[in-house]
């Protein structure tokens, strides 16, 4: 598209070049001899006269027959013909497994509706049956093993007992410190009685008694 459009453009110029001075610019190239291709543009342009544009027409004209674009209408001969999209039915795999499903399941129901229609149904002998439970029974009953219960040991019936002992030990020795205590305490009165009785006797006053040697000892005589 985008070199169409170039070409477009190129085309237009140059065909209005043509038809409006009637003769190719003296520059090939379509410059001026400032360099500017806009003023050569306007240089190529009379001076007298209204500027005539192609029409849409002429240059989609002048482009098909350059090959630059293909006419519009015209099919091109290499291409092969359409061929129109038609819609398949399609089908899931769960679908067809859903309907084996359906089918196995009336065959299954239809076969036991059968045999149900086609059994016939007797009297049952509650009597015989009853009593071919009762023996049932009675040999389940045979086969059972009594249970005994086993005594329960619990650890913490065991740390009480451990705890019992060990509160019995402390009480008693709590008892006999008691006891030396008291023992003490008594012994203790009892100097404090004796040394009370002591000093109670020291504190009486008294005659010392006359010692033996006293009696040949010289005796002083008196001043006459």
């Amino acid at each position: 598209m985008a070199a169409a459009s170039r070409s477009l453009s190129a085309v237009g110029v140059g065909s209005s070049g043509r038809g409006l001075s009637g003769a190719a610019p003296a520059n090939s190239r379509g410059y001026s001899r400032s360099g500017d291709p806009r003023r050569s543009q306007r240089e190529n342009i009379p001076a007298t006269g209204a500027l005539r544009l192609p029409t849409p027409e002429e240059q989609g004209m002048r482009l098909h027959k350059s090959g630059l674009v293909p006419a519009v209408g015209k099919p091109p001969a290499n291409l092969h013909p359409a061929k129109p999209t038609r819609p398949i039915e399609f089908h899931f795999q769960s679908d067809a497994r859903v309907e084996a499903r359906k089918t196995e399941l009336e065959k299954s129901a239809s076969t036991s509706k059968q045999a149900k229609s086609r059994a016939a149904l007797g009297i049952p002998d509650f009597k015989a049956l009853h009593a071919a439970q009762e023996s049932l029974l009675t040999a389940r009953k045979e086969q059972i093993v009594p249970v005994v219960p086993k005594p329960m040991s619990f650890h913490t019936d065991a740390r009480a007992r451990e705890r019992e002992k060990f509160e019995e030990a402390r009480r008693e020795r709590e008892k006999e410190i008691e006891r030396q205590m008291e023992e003490r305490r008594r012994l203790r009165e009892l100097e404090e009685e004796q040394e009370i009785k002591e000093l109670r006797r020291r504190a009486v006053p008294k005659a010392n008694a006359i010692p033996d040697w006293y009696a040949d000892a010289p005796k002083k005589v008196g001043k006459t």
